[in-house]
């Protein structure tokens, strides 16, 4: 055992010299993926990722629909403002459409102590359907999950400033099942891009997009405190996972699934399958404000629609 551990060290300190990672921050957030030696396992070899491993609050979680506490307190999630316009990148490890600074959607009230302002919104999807989603719901998975990312106006200038910080962060979270039929009219304006973004590095403007479009009319939600999926993993969050999902066409989904983690020197590697693994609870309580039965409110019964099943409590 000892004799592998040390082998081990030793592989994981070639490929870091190797690579190069050791002369910066740079070289670290051109290394991460989803899997592999450069997977989530092994994101806690840089020691400023250290809450990737050691952390209690983290990232995605399970969510099981027997423990959901509905809590009377909270209030409705407001959204103010709509369109916005920016760049939609290929990262590599995902596809992040960036707000521009001059537009602006907020989000307050709800869970949320202050106001938080729209930066970015972040796409994580599987190669099959079914299995495209960080979060889950009694161990099911949907076919994608979109992340509208926002910081703390109230206090911080811009999202760098914010994700380090307590309470600097929401996350909107938007399941995604796809429809033979069906065509989302305001997601295509991303997937429709998709050929000008195949590439790691490729970018391409974007006007318009409706966020009250993207978003259901009704916002009922689920919330907890947790972190960022993607290497620091911050413990940042006030995540607000919606009640209902928005459908996509298949075709649109596909799309998506055709994008590349890689410059064209590297077609082969894919970006499909970018979700971080479940992370353990450790306590916490998620909250919803969901509550079906008036009468009383300590009894809950909730909905949620994945893979075709009804989980009903």
């Amino acid at each position: 055992m000892e004799l592998t551990t040390t082998a081990n060290c030793f592989v994981l300190f070639s490929l870091i010299t190797l690579f190069g990672i050791h002369k910066g921050l740079g070289q670290w957030s051109d290394w991460w993926t989803y899997s592999g030696f450069s997977g989530p396992s092994n994101w806690r070899i840089n020691k400023d990722w250290i809450l990737c491993s050691e952390g209690k609050l983290q990232s995605p979680i399970n969510i099981s629909a027997e423990s959901l506490l509905f809590d009377p307190g909270l209030k409705n999630i407001i959204v103010t403002g709509n369109k916005v316009s920016g760049k939609l990148t290929n990262l590599g490890n995902d596809v992040t459409f960036f707000v521009s600074s001059t537009d602006s959607v907020s989000f307050s009230l709800g869970p949320l102590p202050y106001v938080y302002k729209l930066s970015q919104i972040k796409f994580h999807f599987g190669r099959k359907d079914g299995m495209g989603t960080e979060h889950s719901i009694d161990g099911k998975q949907f076919d994608a999950e979109v992340h509208l990312m926002a910081y703390n106006s109230d206090l911080f200038k811009n999202y760098s400033m914010a994700e380090r910080a307590p309470r600097g962060l929401t996350i909107i979270c938007l399941f995604i099942k796809t429809s033979r039929d069906t065509t989302h009219t305001e997601l295509s304006k991303i997937t429709n891009m998709v050929s000008k973004i195949q590439f790691r590095g490729n970018t391409t403007d974007i006007d318009e997009i409706s966020i009250q479009s993207i978003l259901p009319a009704n916002l009922q939600y689920m919330t907890y405190e947790g972190s960022v999926t993607q290497p620091g993993c911050y413990e940042t969050v006030t995540w607000i996972l919606l009640n209902k999902p928005a459908f996509v066409g298949e075709h649109q989904l596909n799309a998506l699934r055709t994008l590349r983690m890689d410059t064209p020197d590297h077609p082969q590697l894919f970006m499909f399958d970018n979700v971080r693994p479940i992370q353990p609870l450790h306590r916490r309580t998620v909250r919803t404000n969901i509550n079906t039965n008036i009468k009383c409110p300590i009894k809950r019964e909730v909905q949620y629609m994945v893979n075709k099943n009804i989980i009903k409590q």
